[in-house]
């Protein structure tokens, strides 16, 4: 299985996740998949021009619809509708992890989104947030835009292990590892529910974003270290 996203320099940690027990320790992996198709692109990106948006001082966002939910994981595999023999290896790899992170198939599986998301650079200090607003039996998913996401136009950096430390006080006092993610089209970024993730300020990327968990997220969406696109 491949995991060759790309971390920016500098960083205290290179190492990259590669198998399930290196995201039960990082709390993400990065996908090799098949890049998509400029028209699929370009009709996700119309969507976002055309909708109605959210806006906070980092972040424009909109609902994206099945244009953008195909973008991330096809229906034909969302419904399975196909069978597992007829999907692509690289998709085939990113439905397996999700289910083997959550433990149940991803038909079973409550979905939250799409959303279509744009950073905006600004000068404020981001704030914190978790991977999902529940964080607890949960993922994120995450792809770009046509052109690649990464620190200088948008996109995350990742505070590795923060997952396993749910007292902020324990979370405060610990020795950080940060990595600054990049994401190539054709990559797919997946992130624990949990783990504690912090947005660029800098502008210009865009991104989709799909989460998974295994109940509805109830009061969990009214969550402060939400992020404000999971909450529509």
């Amino acid at each position: 299985m491949e995991h060759n996203g790309n971390l920016e320099w500098p960083l205290p940690e290179v190492h990259m996740p590669s198998d399930i027990d290196d995201m039960e320790l990082y709390g993400y992996e990065i996908h090799n998949g098949n890049e998509p198709s400029d028209e699929m692109v370009q009709r996700v990106k119309k969507a976002f021009e055309q909708s109605p948006k959210y806006r906070t001082e980092s972040l424009l966002f909109c609902r994206g619809g099945e244009e953008c939910s195909n973008l991330v994981i096809p229906e034909e595999v969302r419904s399975y509708s196909q069978p597992q023999a007829a999907l692509s290896k690289s998709i085939g790899q990113i439905k397996q992890r999700i289910e083997g992170i959550l433990g149940r198939k991803l038909k079973d599986l409550v979905r939250q989104g799409p959303v279509i998301v744009e950073f905006i650079k600004n000068s404020m200090e981001p704030p914190l947030r978790r991977g999902h607003p529940s964080r607890d039996n949960s993922v994120s998913i995450y792809c770009p835009l046509g052109e690649s996401a990464r620190w200088n136009n948008g996109l995350f950096e990742v505070y590795t292990t923060s997952h396993h430390q749910e007292d902020p006080e324990e979370f405060q006092n610990s020795p950080k590892q940060v990595h600054r993610l990049s994401l190539n089209p054709g990559q797919y970024l997946i992130v624990k529910g949990r783990l504690r993730i912090k947005p660029s300020p800098n502008g210009g990327a865009q991104i989709a974003w799909l989460g998974y968990s295994i109940k509805p997220m109830h009061e969990d969406i009214d969550s402060p270290e939400a992020f404000e696109f999971m909450q529509i």
